[in-house]
């Protein structure tokens, strides 16, 4: 569909990444103020990105989504409150449970809680080589994210499991910073296996599912779900080294160069 521009109505562009860029990746606009889908589609990969960029434009503010599968969510217990020394050292305290060689991950911390006397500090860990590869595509093909999200951390925060089917994948969150990404394939197989309380699903219930208990609320397109917690997820992947860039403004530049100018005549 086309995109329909209401310049009194604030759209942002969501764009839903694969685990590699061969698989299909979902966009959608979406009108934070009317709350309403402004487009939305699928491309068959990332080599069509820079074909949506002539379509949509590149100036809406962008948020990317990791599929969940890819962002491993943990809560770091803390030697004693946080300081910047310690929140430093995280990467470390992490490197004996990773499988990879830590330089080659990128620890982002979220919040800090505290239960009883316990610190705990939220992190969030994703392969390096993967955020580089897919900011590159992005930016090549026009795009500038401005944040990177875990897919299912946008799902509603409720005391029950919420579960949401995108294409053939289920994102599934079962508490503040818990987070599943699971293949439709071994959907079944992941819910017997996990024992989970009565799930509430935004997406049609599968019949050989049926054995799982279930609550069905009404359904919703995948990426407008989740687009309606944009504003309530402050967390981001790009932090540190890829934080994005506050965008200059050039047209205050020249003023202020001519300014200098006249001022430097006057004087």
């Amino acid at each position: 569909r086309a995109a329909l521009w209401r310049p009194w109505v604030s759209e942002q562009l969501i764009i839903r990444l694969g685990s590699t860029p061969q698989q299909t990746l979902w966009w959608l606009i979406w009108s934070a103020g009317a709350a309403e889908v402004i487009a939305s589609g699928q491309l068959t990969d990332a080599t069509e990105l820079a074909g949506l960029a002539e379509r949509i434009g590149v100036n809406r503010p962008l948020t990317a989504l990791l599929p969940a599968c890819d962002v491993v969510l943990k809560e770091v217990a803390l030697p004693g409150k946080p300081t910047r020394q310690i929140l430093q050292a995280l990467p470390y305290m992490l490197e004996e449970e990773q499988a990879e060689d830590i330089e080659q991950l990128l620890v982002v911390s979220a919040q800090t809680v505290q239960r009883d006397s316990q610190y705990l500090q939220q992190v969030a860990v994703v392969r390096r080589g993967l955020l580089e590869q897919w900011l590159s595509l992005l930016q090549q093909s026009g795009f500038a994210p401005r944040r990177l999200i875990p897919d299912a951390l946008l799902l509603p925060v409720l005391e029950q499991p919420v579960a949401l089917q995108l294409g053939s994948q289920w994102l599934l969150r079962q508490g503040e910073w818990q987070l599943s990404c699971i293949d439709d394939s071994w959907w079944a197989d992941y819910l017997q296996l996990a024992a989970l309380p009565e799930v509430l699903s935004y997406s049609p219930w599968p019949e050989h599912c049926a054995a799982q208990p279930h609550q069905l609320a009404p359904a919703e397109l995948p990426l407008a779900l989740l687009a309606q917690q944009l504003d309530v997820v402050s967390f981001n992947l790009l932090q540190g080294p890829y934080a994005p860039k506050k965008a200059s403004n050039k047209h205050w530049a020249q003023w202020r160069l001519s300014g200098s100018l006249a001022a430097a005549c006057a004087l």
